[in-house]
């Protein structure tokens, strides 16, 4: 099924857990011409969001024992963090 408008584009988005870009009303420049936005569209509204731009890998190596196991883990917590507040902005 092809999303034909906003309302529509804003469901498939929250299904994935995208919602900022929608609360925004940056979509709405999609629907400017009245046709739906391709899905290149969509993925470069995305990655105009400078705090998704931001974003970088986590970069602490693999787990070899516990205390390297905390340390990875709180990398991927403040990681995950900063995906949540990218998407939310």
């Amino acid at each position: 099924m092809a999303i034909t408008n906003r309302d529509e584009l804003v469901a498939a988005l929250a299904t994935v857990n995208v919602m900022g870009l929608a609360r925004l009303g940056e979509l709405d420049a999609l629907f400017e011409s009245g046709a739906a936005p391709t899905t290149e569209e969509v993925s470069a509204a995305l990655k105009a969001k400078t705090q998704i731009a931001a974003l970088t890998p986590v970069t602490v190596a693999n787990a070899t024992d516990e205390a390297t196991a905390v340390a990875l883990t709180n990398a991927n917590k403040v990681a995950i963090n900063a995906l949540i507040a990218a998407l939310k902005a």
